[in-house]
């Protein structure tokens, strides 16, 4: 899948709808990063054995039931994920959020009710968490933001060598009905391109949008096997 279509000439009046834009999600990939940090230190703390456990059966089952529960559903996932090609779709009246042919969610630019700018990977609505795991998330918060401002940072690097790398690379969109779409430019075109959309379509500068934080949010639940 292509980022983004053909049309290369900004100045040139666009059709959004027979030339929409196409932006390629790669949200899901902070899922896997999540997983592959927590390998690195499961792995790290099997080697070391800080706790001196001479139970080598007991610690070997540790790790392997972290391998089992968390490394095999990831591979599941990414190969899932890598099949099925999520994409935003940017046409003049909506906005779409795809994978494959199926439209995930759907915004009418009429009922946007507030554009900004973020550097969360929360993207879909069954990555709310219960109430209760608020607590834990609060208590980890320190370390998970850390992470995932790492894994955004290594991104950009592998994408686009930080050439244009932005803090707040993302730009998530809400309706009057609580509906969101999280889109993240890779490139500097991207982001051109969709600074445009914006400015044409709704008259808005998505450079001056207010900062969007959601701390209480988890994984994308139920595409694991």
């Amino acid at each position: 899948m292509e980022h983004v279509t053909q049309n290369t000439n900004l100045s040139t009046p666009r059709d959004y709808d027979k030339d929409p834009i196409v932006i390629e999600d790669y949200n899901y990939i902070f899922y896997i990063l999540y997983v592959i940090w927590g390998g690195i230190i499961i792995a790290y703390m099997y080697i070391i054995n800080p706790f001196g456990n001479t139970n080598h059966i007991s610690k070997n089952f540790w790790f392997m039931h972290f391998i089992v529960m968390s490394v095999l559903p990831i591979i599941t996932f990414y190969f899932q994920m890598k099949k099925s090609k999520r994409s935003i779709v940017l046409n003049k009246n909506d906005i779409l959020f795809k994978e494959n042919e199926t439209v995930l969610e759907r915004i009418e630019l009429k009922n946007i009710e507030s554009i900004h700018r973020t550097f969360d990977d929360y993207y879909i609505k069954n990555q709310e968490v219960e109430d209760w795991s608020v607590i834990l998330i609060l208590i980890f918060l320190p370390v998970n933001l850390s992470i995932h401002l790492i894994n955004k940072f290594l991104f950009h690097l592998y994408k686009s060598g930080l050439k244009n790398y932005k803090f707040f690379d993302s730009i998530i969109i809400f309706d009057d009905e609580g509906r969101f779409i999280n889109i993240m430019p890779t490139t500097a075109y991207e982001y051109e391109l969709i600074t445009e959309y914006f400015r044409k379509n709704l008259n808005s500068n998505i450079h001056t949008g207010k900062i969007f934080f959601k701390f209480n949010f988890g994984n994308e639940k139920g595409l694991t096997v």
